[in-house]
Order: structure tokens, then sequence, then C-alpha cells
């Protein structure tokens, strides 16, 4: 057989051989085998996977992980943080800019902020580079103890005054801004709208930033970080877009704005639970809403 007549058969020979690999990769045994692999190597550090399984709830979630390195607050999770707060990047997330926007117009007639999840307060410093804030206002960080604690040192180095840090997300109530940017994949699915729905008196304006939202489904999945000093397994919720929307607006919410981050959000050997970009979102009190409340 000539040369050139050998390629058609190589090339079905190959085409055969990629055919029964993808079917033999379906195999319920051979699922098995590569998911109980890849627990293993997820577990011990030994692959870069940042997510792992696919669970109903938070609770299924949390049982998975190993109990000693579970959830964010540790010590080691607030070592990224910058020890002066000059040393927060100057340089503007680009998907920032939407939130800035809208703060813009929004901040002068805010007293009160409330910044669920925001860390030791970097988007307060980062977006004071950029944004006129008014005087007098208090822009309240609501994070987990060991966060709180650091953030506070580093307000109280700075002489931030209008900078404050809790743990009870009920001192949300009367806040004129809501600002929740990056944390909600870290708490249970509602836990915002139950927030919101608890407090006597409701933000105007509610900023959701960086949020995992997945085109049609919720789920849980395990994210794994490895600050210095520590590898911790945290819960990561991911909500159904469109039912998060409609619970704000069940809440009294009009959808003012939308844009998207471009980062996915894929899950090894779960290709139903990628989310192919992560959403902003302004919600802003309805009229009608803002005339019952008063």
């Amino acid at each position: 057989m000539r040369h050139a007549e050998r390629r058609p058969v190589i090339s079905l020979v190959a085409a055969g051989v990629r055919r029964g690999s993808a079917i033999l990769a379906e195999q319920p045994m051979v699922q098995a085998i590569r998911r109980q692999v890849h627990l293993a190597d997820f577990a011990a550090g030994r692959q870069t996977d940042t997510f792992s399984g696919c669970y109903a709830t938070f609770d299924e979630a949390r049982a998975a992980a190993p109990p000693d390195r579970l959830g964010y607050d540790h010590e080691a999770m607030t070592s990224l943080a910058p020890t002066d707060p000059d040393d927060f990047p100057r340089a503007m997330d680009p998907n920032d800019y939407a939130v800035m926007f809208w703060l813009r117009d929004i901040l002068p007639d805010a007293r009160r902020v409330f910044d669920l999840g925001g860390y030791v307060g970097s988007a307060y410093y980062a977006y004071r580079n950029y944004l006129a804030y008014p005087a007098g206002l208090e822009w309240t960080v609501c994070d987990v103890p060991a966060v709180v604690r650091a953030g506070q040192a580093l307000a109280d180095r700075a002489g931030a005054a209008g900078l404050r840090f809790t743990v009870d997300r009920d001192a949300a109530d009367g806040a004129d801004i809501l600002l929740a940017a990056g944390c909600l994949q870290y708490l249970e699915e509602g836990s915002l709208h139950r927030l919101i729905a608890s407090l006597r008196t409701r933000p105007r304006h509610v900023l959701v930033q960086r949020a995992a939202l997945h085109p049609a489904r919720s789920f849980v999945t395990l994210q794994v970080m490895t600050p210095p000093g520590g590898r911790f397994f945290c819960p990561y919720t991911v909500a159904a877009r469109p039912r998060f929307i409609d619970d704000m607006r069940a809440l009294g919410y009009d959808l003012a704005d939308s844009w998207s981050k471009p980062r996915s959000l894929v899950v090894p050997l779960h290709p139903e639970c990628t989310v192919p970009a992560y959403s902003g979102l302004y919600f802003r009190l309805a009229p009608e809403t803002v005339s019952e409340a008063t």
C-alpha cells in the first residue's frame, strides 16, 4: 500500500480510538474511579483544580470538607491583605467601573454604606481613589471575626474614621446602600434576600458584584483556598440567576442595570455546573416600595 493510501486508514483508526476512549470514559465504573482520584488529589493538594463536587445544599458541601480546615474564618485568610491602605492597587479592575458608575450618582445622598463580606475594607480604600465620599459617610464592613479583627487594625492605622467593622448582619438596617461584592457565594443561597427582608428599613440601593450565578440551576461546590500558611475549604454557593433576580423583585426592587465579568467557574466532572461568566447587578428600590416604607 502506498503512503498516500495509508492516510485514510490511519485517520479512520485514530477516529475509532477517540470514539472508543470517549465511550469508555462515560462508563459508570470509570467515572467513579475518576471521581475518587479527583477527590483524593483535591483534598491533598496534589492538583490545581479550584473547585470540587456538586452538592444540593450548603450543609452537604460542608460535610465533604475536612472539619479542621473548613470555612473562611481563619487568620491565614487575612495574610494577603495589605498592612498599609496605600498598598491597595491603584489600578482599578475594569469590572469595578460599573459599580463606581452607579456609586458616583447615589453616594452624594447617602449616609451609610453596608459592605457585606467586604474583607478588610478593600472596596472602601480602592474606590476612594476615584470617588468623593460625602462628609460624615459611615461605611460598615460585615465579615467573619478573623477578617474583622484584621480590618479594624488596618483602619486604626490608617485613621479611617468613617470605616467600621462588624460581624452582625443586622447592622445593615437603615443603610442607604448595600454592597455585596464577591461574597454571596460564601453564604447560603438566599442569604441576601433573607437579610433584606428582615430589615425594618431596607437599603434603597443594592449593588451585587462578582456573583457566581448560573443561567438555570442552583448548586453548591467546594472551593479550595491556599493562602500562605494554610489550605482551607469553603462551601461555594452558585444560585440560579433568574430566581435570584425574581426574589429581589419580590422584595420590591427593580433591576436597573447588569453586567458581567469575564471569569468562568468550572467544576471538574460536572460540566452541567459550568458558569460562563460572573454577574454584576444593580437593584433600586421601586418608588412605590419607598413610599410604603415611609
